[in-house]
């Protein structure tokens, strides 16, 4: 079932401070200080603190935006003036301005039940409802993401969003896009492609770039890579090709690579005319799904001989991948995982990491991490570590394990130290 009866519209915009009214900034600071001191003080007490301040009648609503700003990292202070400007002789009264302010100041809070009691005022009031407060709910959504309650209040913004539909407000690529993604991370599928339809329906001369690279990027990650053909064909016969940036043909690659179309993956890297590095990451990370470490590596050499130099990343990928995340015995002693890894983390002083692993051989049973390459690398980052990455990638060259050993000599000679790896930014 969809969500939305009609799509959101959600246009970005900065909130407006053309109100008149200025606050006096020793009232404030005085006012500020007591909120933080009193917060946990019981109501009669705060109540008393608060009368006897010289506040305006009734409080502004440029009073209200000022002290949001006071407290970035704190919530209560500022929820509990608002409860004591609703009564008398106060009977403060939100303007869109202000209740959009504090809404996306109890979001950044991430206290989500005060967040949608704070919302509901909206179905009392439908002067409130504005773009700036549907962009601030959806952005609210986007932050919590797989939490278990984003499916409900999913569907409590969609209703808000419908009864401001109702109201005439026109939706906007920027609230699509918004949306779309934000319906893709909480695993709704179905319903960001019925958005993304929307979205080609109704306003299709203005749907951009972005609005399909998400939804590509999004296809590839949950393995439709069909139906991320076809937008990505309709995105070419629409002639946004030039728009085109390789992280969506990434995607695109990665996506096919998985499915095991590895060839047409291949012509669509073939085609770019300037690929980058994240275009040959997805196509090495998706050979090394495919448990083809010996493809990935030759993807390696030819990203270097092309001018791409390889980052961390990039080793610790292949490496994973040549090794595994867990280690694997190789045919010589001494070059066996347990010699070269492990013992390397030993010559480090790294005891933790390495009592961790040996627990994790001698009892199955205990949950501890996976072996850590990145701390691997970082531990040898010194002219010893060149020494012994080259000592160690030639004896793999000479038993056989060529790919690994070109991996290691060419971290040894590029990235095993600080200086190294900031020549190669300068020759870059």
């Amino acid at each position: 079932m969809a969500i939305f009866r009609k799509p959101p519209s959600i246009i970005l915009k900065s909130y407006s401070r053309s109100l008149s009214t200025i606050v006096d900034p020793e009232l404030l600071l005085r006012l500020s200080t007591v909120l933080y001191q009193q917060q946990h003080a019981p109501d009669s007490k705060l109540h008393s603190h608060l009368r006897s301040f010289p506040l305006p009648l009734p409080i502004s609503h440029e009073l209200v935006l000022q002290l949001c700003s006071r407290f970035p990292l704190s919530w209560r202070p500022l929820h509990r003036f608002l409860l004591f400007s609703q009564l008398p002789p106060s009977s403060f009264s939100h303007c869109p301005t202000t209740f959009t302010r504090t809404l996306s100041f109890f979001g950044a809070s991430k206290n989500i039940n005060l967040f949608w009691s704070f919302t509901g005022a909206v179905l009392a009031r439908s002067d409130l409802l504005t773009v700036s407060f549907l962009l601030t709910v959806v952005c609210f959504l986007a932050e919590l993401e797989r939490s278990p309650t984003a499916i409900g209040d999913l569907v409590t913004a969609s209703k808000l969003w419908n009864r401001a539909v109702e109201q005439g407000l026109e939706p906007g690529v920027d609230a699509y896009e918004e949306m779309i993604v934000t319906l893709f991370k909480i695993n709704r599928i179905e319903d960001a492609l019925r958005m993304f339809a929307a979205l080609r329906a109704r306003r299709f001369l203005d749907a951009r770039a972005d609005s399909y690279r998400a939804v590509i990027q999004w296809m590839c990650k949950q393995g439709r890579v069909r139906h991320a053909y076809m937008v990505f064909d309709e995105m070419l016969k629409r002639g946004l090709w030039l728009e085109t940036d390789n992280q969506t043909l990434a995607a695109l690659v990665y996506g096919l690579v998985v499915r095991k179309r590895v060839r047409e993956a291949y012509r669509v890297v073939e085609m770019v005319e300037h690929p980058d590095i994240c275009l040959y990451h997805e196509l090495m990370k998706g050979l090394l799904r495919l448990k083809r470490p010996g493809e990935a590596t030759e993807v390696f050499r030819e990203m270097i001989r092309r001018g791409i130099e390889p980052i961390m990343h990039t080793y610790i990928m292949l490496l994973q991948g040549h090794m595994g995340k867990r280690g694997r015995k190789a045919k010589d002693p001494a070059v066996n995982f347990e010699n070269v890894f492990v013992g390397g983390l030993v010559k480090a002083g790294r005891m933790l990491e390495v009592t961790k692993f040996v627990e994790r051989l001698m009892w199955g049973g205990v949950e501890v991490p996976r072996f850590d390459y990145n701390k691997f690398l970082y531990s040898f980052s010194s002219e010893d570590g060149v020494a012994m990455f080259e000592a160690v990638g030639r004896r793999m060259k000479e038993v056989g394990m060529v790919d690994l050993g070109d991996v290691l000599l060419r971290y040894g000679e590029k990235m095993a130290t600080r200086d190294r790896r900031r020549r190669l930014r300068v020759d870059a």
